[in-house]
């Protein structure tokens, strides 16, 4: 059928409307005669493939003839946001993306436009374009129409939304108003994998042609997902499926409760146990951090070019300049793991601000340990304002404080995520509410030993609060500025902040998580060693060489107890804390006294990060969770100790962990290269505690169980003096721990994010 035959009678899709789209009549996608798009950018969001690392050259095509009840991209689909152009401007858009270095030209909904798409490409071919072409669809279109494209596309990237059987056809009319979507779909794919074939990458891993499905798992439907991916694994075994956690109850979601709601970190595993059981092997996962509104681009019609004729620009977006996705990603195809390539694929890890993937070796996996499924709180901040008001053995916080007092507010310091610039406007107005001024409050950033912040670092941190109060560093070493408190009845004398010790009121805020020597972080560490003199701190983590000093343990561990007895000394009056998960997502709130408020949130902690393990591996692969988590090794020493827990006596563990700070601190190294082995170590901190070589002694413990391979930022002769085997990638990194192991078949444990998840062996439920 001629091009111009489709618009006078449109017949794209099995809707055949038949409308005569060149006399202005609309169908049921209201698209018009000429081609209408709303954002011409490079994206850096699809399957690593496509993003690579230049990004993929998509055009976003407005109108769409499915209606997604929850579609993320509804103001141009369903919105009509967008601006008419010409075949003149679709080949200016592909030329100009290809100029500027994308790896592909991404055609987003193009089945309303496939007779202007195909006279454009025609057109371009001509003209010089070289990259692939890449449709990206519904797959709800004819056959015939795609047929039309045979030869002009080498990638096809068709959804596959709901399956072939009773409940599917429901979902497909109730949330797509699209009858016969499966044997449409269907039908339209097999036609695309019939013209293209399998999937072919190039030497840099970007796609050349072949055929992506894209599956997005609904919330309360995995069921229907498998039946999806069954059919998949049946008809096309070979054609990789890209399976999507990124459902964000979006535009007219809340109209069907049943999928007014995330998917949650179970049923998303349930749908990728089902993927890997079937031997759908090839493809990619993505992160359930990508389910967030922040993905959704911003629509740019100023990266449009308007046609040469009268068109429909909305005047709304006039002078809306583009973003580049790059601003909002942190790093190339943020959240994407590539299935393939090896017989147990490939992990993605966090690294730094960014990721990296690491390539599993063939053997048995045991476990992939990640944060157990507990749902984020639906609203943080009423939360946040619940847990102020009806606190944990206190009196409600506007009854602790005065008008007119001087209240101090203990704040974390960048080394521990505590998203304190979410909580602490809420705290700040609920100090007002109860008639302290914001003049009468100042913050301290508790950051024991550490470094001082940047007045950078201190705004990023106190968020919206920065504006309204004083902000202080805490300084262990500054004798002026410390005050004698008192003394614990371990013999610590204990110094705090001066500062701290003269305000009326002293509110500790802090988030709480597994710690390896004090059992839990958070609630009294914000006093000690938060804002603790040196020599107090030192006293207080010498006592990591006693017995019960260890990770999980309250009741009997002389850190905590001394830790208790030496903030009370302080005169804490008031305690917030919160609970993560490995998204940064609230999970619990815990304010009030400061004791029982911190061992409730301990309670939560043990239900999320400590996670069953069957028995120990002879190779853990561990990502130490990214920034600020492996900002240097300093930090990363708490990965270190949740991985040995997975590792068998003898094994390797291959560590990710940037580390763009080095070892973060002197004393730590001036340690390990005076002491040089595990066992000089641990003699010399027995005969002499000193701040600093303890984290050497802790360190070096764990690498007399198993051997540490760590793949990072930090120069290999430093690795080396901190009696690491360094690798300069991931999958070096992997290859000298099979040298090291003797064998090629390992068993392995896989810790995603290891700085937060606590290995615990069935027969020990201790932590649990």
């Amino acid at each position: 059928m001629p091009e111009a035959a489709h618009r006078v009678q449109c017949d794209l899709c099995p809707r055949l409307c038949r409308v005569d789209r060149d006399a202005g009549e609309l169908g049921f996608c209201r698209a018009p005669a000429r081609a209408k798009v709303s954002q011409a950018s490079l994206h850096h969001w699809e399957e690593p493939c496509l993003s690579g690392t230049r990004g993929s050259g998509t055009i976003f095509f407005t109108e769409c003839n499915l209606r997604c009840v929850f579609c993320q991209n509804a103001e141009i689909s369903q919105g009509h946001l967008g601006r008419e152009v010409d075949q003149a401007g679709l080949v200016a858009m592909m030329l100009d993306l290809q100029a500027r270095g994308a790896h592909n030209i991404n055609l987003v909904s193009p089945t309303p436009y496939i007779p202007q798409i195909r006279e454009a490409l025609v057109e371009t071919r001509a003209r010089g374009l070289s990259v692939p072409v890449v449709y990206n669809t519904n797959a709800y279109e004819t056959v015939e129409a795609l047929r039309s494209l045979e030869g002009l596309i080498q990638i096809y990237l068709p959804d596959l939304k709901y399956p072939g059987d009773a409940e599917g056809e429901a979902m497909a009319r109730r949330y797509s108003k699209a009858p016969r979507y499966f044997e449409t779909a269907t039908a339209a794919i097999q036609e695309m994998v019939g013209q293209v074939g399998p999937l072919v990458l190039d030497d840099e891993g970007i796609a050349r042609s072949g055929v992506i499905i894209r599956h997005l798992v609904i919330p309360g439907h995995v069921e229907a997902t498998k039946r999806v991916l069954n059919w998949i694994r049946a008809n096309l075994p070979g054609v990789p499926v890209s399976l999507m956690s990124q459902y964000t109850p979006y535009h007219r979601a809340a109209e069907h409760p049943e999928i007014n709601r995330r998917l949650t970190r179970r049923e998303y595993h349930a749908a990728l146990d089902h993927l890997f059981a079937i031997g759908l092997e090839e493809g990619w996962t993505q992160e359930l951090s990508a389910a967030d509104e922040a993905f959704i681009p911003d629509w740019d019609l100023d990266s449009v070019p308007p046609a040469s004729g009268p068109g429909t620009a909305d005047p709304t977006s006039a002078g809306r300049r583009f973003c580049d996705s790059r601003a909002r990603a942190k790093g190339s195809s943020e959240g994407w793991s590539h299935m393939g390539f090896t017989e147990n694929g490939v992990v993605t890890m966090k690294y730094g601000r960014g990721t990296v993937e690491v390539p599993l070796p063939a053997g048995e996996v045991l476990a992939t340990l990640r944060v157990g499924e507990t749902p984020p709180l639906a609203d943080p901040a009423g939360a946040i304002r619940k847990a102020l008001r009806t606190p944990i053995g206190s009196p409600p916080l506007a009854e602790v404080v005065q008008p007119g007092e001087i209240v101090c507010v203990l704040l974390n310091d960048p080394t521990r995520l505590a998203n304190t610039d979410f909580f602490l406007p809420i705290l700040l107005d609920e100090l007002n509410r109860a008639g302290v001024r914001d003049g009468d409050i100042f913050g301290v950033f508790a950051t024991g030993s550490h470094r001082p912040l940047t007045e950078a670092e201190m705004k990023a941190i106190a968020g919206r609060g920065a504006g309204r109060i004083q902000l202080y560093n805490h300084d262990s070493r500054d004798e002026v500025g410390l005050a004698y408190a008192g003394r614990t009845s371990r013999g610590n004398e204990v110094y705090i902040n001066r500062r701290v010790l003269e305000a009326d009121r002293v509110i500790l805020t802090g988030s709480v998580v597994y710690h390896f020597f004090a059992g839990f972080g958070g609630g009294r560490k914000a006093l000690v060693p938060g804002v603790a003199g040196f020599q107090t701190i030192q006293a207080n983590h010498g006592m990591m060489l006693e017995p019960g000093a260890e990770i999980g343990r309250l009741a009997g561990n002389p850190v905590h107890e001394d830790l208790v007895e030496a903030a009370r000394l302080g005169s804490p009056d008031f305690l917030l804390n919160v609970v993560l998960d490995d998204a940064r997502r609230f999970l619990g709130v815990f304010a009030g006294d400061f004791v029982a408020a911190h061992e409730a949130a301990c309670g939560l902690v043990r239900q999320v990060y400590g996670v069953p393990l069957k028995a120990q591996a002879d190779l853990v692969v561990a990502g130490a969770g990214g920034h600020p988590k492996d900002i240097n090794v300093y930090q990363v020493q708490k990965a270190m100790d949740n991985a040995a827990l997975a590792v068998r006596p003898g094994g390797v563990v291959v560590l990710l962990a940037e580390c763009p700070e080095g070892h973060g601190n002197e004393t730590y190294h001036r340690w390990m290269t005076t002491h040089r082995t595990p066992e000089r170590i641990e003699a010399a901190i027995r005969e002499r505690f000193e701040l600093g070589g303890h984290k050497a002694y802790a360190v070096t413990r764990l690498m007399r169980r198993a051997r540490f391979v760590l793949c990072s930022g930090m120069p290999p002769t430093l690795a080396r003096e901190l009696l690491f085997t360094p690798a300069a990638n991931p999958r070096e990194a992997v290859e000298l721990a099979l040298e090291m192991l003797g064998r090629e078949h390992p068993s392995i444990v896989v810790m995603p994010d290891a700085g937060l998840t606590v290995p615990v062996l069935r027969v020990d439920a201790s932590l649990l």
